[in-house]
Parts: C-alpha cells; structure tokens; sequence
C-alpha cells in the first residue's frame, strides 16, 4: 500500500508539471528616453509606478490586466510653441521584467507642439503608435506562445494662453494597461526537469513493487 501512495503522489508530481503554465507576479522596470535638449519641443518626466519589487503586479488568467500610472510629463525650459517645436520627436519606454520570465519591449511615440487660434491657446501632445518612427511594440511574447499586451495612453501636457506652462503641476499623466494576451503552451524548462523527476518516481515505484512481488513468491 505505501509503494501505491509513492507512485500515485508520483503521478500527480508528473500530471502538474506538464499542466498549462500559469502566470503570477511581473516583476520589472522601465526607462523613458524622451527629447530633452536640442531644436525641438524638449520634455522632462518623472517616473510614478514602481513595480520592480515583489509583489510587482499579477496576472494569473488570459484576459486579467492591470491599469496604473505610469510616468508624468511636462515641456522643460520651453515659453511657447516656436516652429521647431512643430517637429515631432521620439519617446519610447522600455520594459524589462525579470518575473514570472525574462520579458523585454519597447513602445514608441512622439512629442510635438501644439498651437491654434494664432497661439492663443498652446500645448505639448504626446502619441502612441506608428507616428513616423516606427509603430509601438504593444505585444511583448515570453516562453512559448506567452503574451503580454501593453496600451499606454495619448496625453496632452503644459497647456497655457499666448505660451506654455513648462512645470511639473502643469505636466500630462500617461497610464499603462498591462493584459495578459495568453499564457505559454509549453512547461519552462525547470518545469520539464519536475516533469522527469517525476516519472523518475513513478519508474522507481513501480520496479521496487516487482521486486517485492518476486521476494514474496520466491
């Protein structure tokens, strides 16, 4: 009887490790490259969300996702809208997880100035997507098959009369979405090395029960 419980404890070992992958906590960070000097509307950001310690953020289920803010933005040493200020410029973020698996992708956008009614009325615009510098990565893949969806939202930022109001208490926040896409169809391979071990087990058992069944008939 207790060979039967070792090789059914066995099974059960083995019957998880080939189950389909879960996903839990992302654990990462991020960095903003954004225009900050130079012809152009020059920008500053602050970083708001911090999940780069546990728990980060969890998403167990396809379809589960997570809003946060993710960073401020504001135009840095710029009065008004001239017409360089008119020419878009790169922004990306970069993400790196290092949970539940190696994860790396970048989004990209742009920033620009705007103005209307002969400068009356004056701000900065930020944009996701293909903008002219090569469309946003949204769809990050990890393991086999894993995705992971990323939607950061458009902003407008600094908005003022006759000019700009480049401080932070004028800044735009941009939110992120995070929505896990679908999950690895295939076991890690840590999993697959519980898997061996596994029916390693169920082996072991079921040779120890022959040789006790030939002890007791000899």
């Amino acid at each position: 009887m207790r060979c039967f419980h070792k090789i059914a404890a066995a099974f059960l070992l083995a019957g998880a490790a080939i189950s389909p992958a879960s996903a839990a906590d992302f654990i990462g960070d991020y960095t903003i490259d954004a225009h900050t000097s130079g012809s152009g509307l020059t920008v500053a950001t602050q970083k708001i969300a911090d999940f780069s310690v546990a728990p980060g953020f969890d998403l167990t289920n396809v379809g589960d996702s997570y809003s946060t803010a993710l960073f401020k933005i504001w135009a840095d040493n710029e009065s008004d809208v001239g017409a360089d200020d008119l020419n878009g410029k790169a922004i990306s973020v970069n993400f790196a997880f290092t949970s539940p698996t190696i994860i790396n992708g970048t989004v990209v956008g742009e920033t620009v100035g705007e103005r209307s009614f002969f400068g009356l009325f004056q701000n900065g615009q930020l944009s996701w997507g293909d903008v002219g510098f090569g469309a946003g990565v949204n769809e990050f893949s990890f393991g086999n098959g894993g995705k992971l969806i990323v939607s950061l939202t458009d902003t407008e930022f600094s908005n003022g009369l006759f000019g700009l109001n480049d401080s932070p208490r004028y800044g735009g926040t941009v939110h992120a979405t995070f929505t896990l896409g679908a999950l690895p169809a295939v076991p890690e391979p840590a999993t697959w090395a519980l898997m061996i071990s596994g029916f390693g087990l169920v082996g072991a058992g079921l040779r120890a029960n022959r040789r006790n069944r030939n002890i007791v008939t000899a």
